[in-house]
């Protein structure tokens, strides 16, 4: 039962910059009093690459809002990694940290109304729904299975079109550089798909 089980998980679907856009608008239209900071999880999330665990367990020891590096400690692989982010989500961090309610530097990054972690399931319930607006707004095909974890699958996509496979496997810590070569055949088989469209 369990090997027939892994044959028919359906994929994650990539989340390009398009959708992450669609998603932090309308997340920032909704009403929630932490939409900003919501918002900006999902943003650091595309451009460091980082999975949601890693995001929410970031510290302030480990961040250089300087020169907007970030070093990621709780990662999947167990080993420790440095991404960055856009100059955009680092101003818009520098002013979201000085209304944080902890400030010493094992204070997370991201926090509640506790100043403690943010819970990762409340981001990706916020990311579901405006991802759920968006497929009954036909903005998104609703054939598409778009998770949080698609801000990842989306980042290293774009990340393969601008740098070689062994620097973006280091960025978003793959432990083996076949991992990330499977996002490479993963992106062929869409191109085909695509052609195979035009054809019809």
């Amino acid at each position: 039962r369990k090997r027939f089980a892994r044959i028919e998980v359906r994929k994650r679907d990539p989340a390009d910059a398009d959708i992450i856009n669609m998603v932090l608008q309308k997340i920032i239209n909704s009403r929630s009093r932490v939409k900003m900071r919501d918002a900006l999880i999902i943003r650091f999330c595309y451009d460091t690459g980082c999975r949601i665990s890693e995001a929410i367990n970031l510290k302030m020891k480990d961040c250089n809002l300087k020169d907007g590096y970030f070093k990621f400690t709780s990662t999947k692989s167990h080993e420790e990694r440095i991404s960055a982010c856009s100059e955009d989500t680092l101003e818009f961090l520098k002013q979201y940290v000085q209304f944080n309610i902890k400030k010493g530097e094992n204070s997370y990054l991201f926090q509640n109304k506790d100043g403690d972690k943010v819970d990762r399931n409340w981001i990706s319930e916020v990311f579901r729904k405006a991802v759920r607006e968006l497929k009954n707004e036909g903005k998104i095909p609703k054939n598409m299975r778009i998770v949080l974890h698609s801000t990842r699958n989306g980042r290293i996509m774009d990340l393969l079109e601008k740098l070689p496979i062994d620097v973006v496997s280091k960025i978003v810590g793959h432990s083996d550089v076949k991992v990330t070569m499977r996002y490479i055949d993963d992106k062929k088989r869409n191109v085909d798909f695509l052609k195979l469209l035009k054809k019809i």
